[in-house]
């Protein structure tokens, strides 16, 4: 497990991405810039041009996948983002990046699914050397499709 927890730890990106979520000033000012015309929501493609001016280097993945659950889960289920759920967004950003480039990096094949191989490499990058019977049982209880 220690292997495990080596490997998400945060690292100096990471660490600088959260302070930036607890500085609530920062965040008026990033809420501002993504929320432009002043309405009081942000749209995807708002979100995405805040991104984009900010020169941060998200996938459009975890870009995705961020907005989704902050409006779905975190928010009140419309299609914007307010400004009570905005670091959400910003936290679900980082998460899902930090994810995707892990997912990234597993899908050797880069058709956005891992196979049992691509997942025993994986469980090996983590230092977790699980029996091929092992492995194969947890392959099967994350793979439901």
């Amino acid at each position: 497990m220690d292997a495990v927890r080596k490997a998400v730890a945060p690292g100096e990106a990471e660490q600088k991405a959260l302070k930036m979520i607890n500085d609530k000033a920062f965040l008026e000012k990033l809420w501002d810039q993504c929320d432009f015309n002043g309405n009081g929501g942000c749209s995807l493609a708002e979100i995405d041009k805040m991104v984009v001016e900010r020169g941060w280097k998200l996938s459009k993945p975890t870009l995705l996948r961020a907005y989704k659950k902050t409006t779905l889960k975190d928010g009140d289920q419309d299609a914007w983002v307010e400004r009570n759920e905005f670091a959400a967004l910003i936290r679900n950003m980082l998460l899902f990046e930090n994810l995707w480039e892990v997912f990234d990096d597993l899908d050797t094949e880069d058709d956005r699914r891992v196979n049992f191989d691509e997942f025993r490499a994986g469980m090996k990058k983590l230092g977790m050397n699980l029996s091929p019977e092992d492995a194969k049982a947890e392959f099967a209880k994350a793979d439901k499709v």
